[in-house]
């Protein structure tokens, strides 16, 4: 829930003197003094604008290398051999393109019968409206109709109370007005029962409508998985002569990715939001005394709390070592361009957001976070020179900025 503080104009000397206000009261011999609560003033935070850049340090142990299998998930015929056997490949990179002309027929023949679908219920709608239209014209003509029946017997009934009418005239009137309310009652229940129809009609076309969707997205996702693709970076070793044409079953043994000392490594770089940060780290190793350059690939984000804890993966591709060895990293992310940050001492708690003031007013947008390294902060959102920022968590129900009283609202 979004926290909303409102200025209370006019309050800035009632504040001064909640704060020092005393009442006594004697209540069985004793006495009892009620302060009012003081009324905090918020401390600001100024941020500064320059480069920043984010450290990230620890040990582990490189794994020894290992074997992944890849397979295809779905049956097709090669279309591309996207890689040459001794390749190094990077993470998530396409090995071999299948193609399923069936799957692809099939996409194509149920998109076409959607497309139909689709123009048969615009044009069933039209003309449904044409005929719930030609009905209300006619309850409105039939209204009308009763109407006058009605005048009319109301009429004669006046002229044969004075004796100017006979009583089969006032008869004839009220057969006529009987005659136009029937006439009206059943283009009503005509007019419930055609929309009521149209309802159930247009309903099951539009299930059927999004049976056809989901039957095209599922076959769609089919051709996906034609696609042969590495989740670990390494040295691909074909299982044997794919050449283009050929048929592949499904689940057939592609080729082999030999993975070469891996580790992994977490860190808690992001506040408030998903990062992407391990794309732009540049990672080196330690084994043994030797320092080796290393290649990075995000793997998952964990939402600890609200900070994200971005894992990735640390590669060491030069070497061929084969049992696990202790290592120690250090992976250094440099912003690409000047942003403004934060600087926070012991005294402050860890930051989720911050409140911006600008011009001595409280913005009612708060501000996400981005942790870099140790009491450093850069700020995500609009934010100027001379702003000031406010650590939510230290918001309080009721606070002054300035002299002027804030109140939260909801």
């Amino acid at each position: 829930m979004e926290l909303e503080y409102d200025r209370k104009e006019g309050r800035r000397n009632i504040i001064i003197a909640a704060a020092s206000t005393a009442a006594l009261t004697v209540s069985g011999g004793a006495l009892y003094w009620f302060l009012q609560p003081e009324i905090p003033e918020v401390r600001y935070i100024e941020p500064t604008f320059g480069d920043y850049r984010m450290v990230i340090q620890g040990t582990g142990e490189l794994e020894p290398n290992k074997i992944i299998t890849l397979s295809n998930q779905q049956s097709g015929l090669l279309d591309k051999v996207l890689n040459r056997d001794g390749d190094m490949l990077k993470l998530g990179e396409q090995v071999l393109q299948l193609k399923n002309p069936e799957l692809e027929l099939k996409v194509t023949e149920l998109t076409a019968e959607l497309a139909g679908m689709q123009d048969d219920l615009a044009l069933t709608e039209v003309s449904q409206q044409v005929a719930l239209l030609d009905l209300e014209q006619t309850q409105a003509r039939q209204q009308r109709e009763l109407d006058s029946a009605q005048d009319e017997l109301r009429r004669n009934q006046t002229l044969a109370d004075s004796g100017n009418a006979s009583s089969v005239t006032v008869m004839r009137s009220q057969i006529a007005v009987e005659a136009a309310q029937q006439a009206l009652a059943s283009t009503q229940r005509r007019l419930a029962l055609t929309e009521q129809e149209q309802t159930i009609r247009n309903r099951i076309a539009q299930n059927k409508i999004a049976q056809l969707r989901d039957e095209i997205g599922r076959t769609q996702a089919q051709l996906a998985q034609l696609t042969v693709a590495t989740d670990r970076p390494g040295r691909l070793r074909f299982t044997q002569d794919w050449q283009e044409g050929a048929y592949v079953g499904q689940y057939s043994k592609i080729a082999q990715v030999v993975v070469n000392n891996e580790m992994v490594a977490t860190a808690s770089v992001s506040i408030s939001r998903q990062p992407y940060l391990a794309e732009g780290l540049t990672c080196s190793f330690d084994v043994q005394g030797k320092t080796f350059d290393g290649e990075v690939a995000p793997l998952e984000s964990v939402n600890n709390e609200g900070f994200y804890e971005q894992k990735f993966l640390l590669y060491q591709q030069s070497e061929d070592w084969t049992e696990g060895l202790p290592a120690s990293y250090v992976c250094v992310y440099e912003s690409e361009a000047p942003a403004y940050k934060i600087t926070l001492d012991d005294s402050i708690p860890r930051v989720w957001r911050v409140w911006r003031v600008r011009d001595g007013e409280l913005s009612s947008v708060r501000l996400d976070v981005l942790h870099l390294t140790g009491d450093e902060y850069r700020i995500d959102g609009d934010v100027q020179e001379g702003d000031k920022l406010i650590i939510e968590d230290e918001l309080a129900e009721k606070f002054t900025i300035e002299g002027e009283l804030y109140e939260r609202i909801n």
